[in-house]
């Protein structure tokens, strides 16, 4: 993440953008969405931050070529993180600051995005039910 750039609370005007790279530097905007603390069915708060996509995730336009996250709103745009459209099937972390970290898993069409903990993080969560753990322990048990 370039210095000197203050990260809004909560990632307010913060926008995940597909664009593709034209002659000269520049960049051609092909989609955008802001980014918002994400929400389960049940409109409960999550602990990660996304973009509103479907179950399968977000559609990248055919000629994009790159993707940023970019705060807007001001004179000119401050990019947080910018990189090029992975090849499908390609899970990517980038650090972003502290412990924020975000995540682009590249699919055939689509990707998933989010920002929040590492990877490392999330794999030594607890089971979402730890009563549903606990009896399938016990039901293990009773059959051997």
């Amino acid at each position: 993440m370039p210095k000197n750039i203050n990260v809004p609370k909560n990632f307010e005007n913060t926008y995940l953008i597909f664009y593709s790279m034209k002659k000269n530097s520049v960049k051609e905007v092909l989609w955008f969405k802001l980014i918002q603390p994400a929400k389960n069915k049940n409109g409960e708060l999550l602990n990660f931050y996304a973009v509103p996509s479907s179950k399968y995730g977000i559609r990248i336009p055919k000629t994009a070529t790159h993707w940023c996250i970019a705060v807007l709103g001001g004179e000119k745009a401050d990019v947080l993180l910018e990189d090029k459209i992975s090849e499908p099937m390609i899970k990517n972390e980038y650090h972003l600051f502290d412990e924020t970290y975000v995540h682009m898993h590249r699919y055939a069409a689509n990707c998933k995005f989010m920002i929040g903990s590492s990877s490392e993080v999330y794999r030594k969560r607890k089971p979402k039910n730890k009563v549903q753990s606990e009896a399938l322990n016990r039901i293990s048990e009773l059959l051997n």
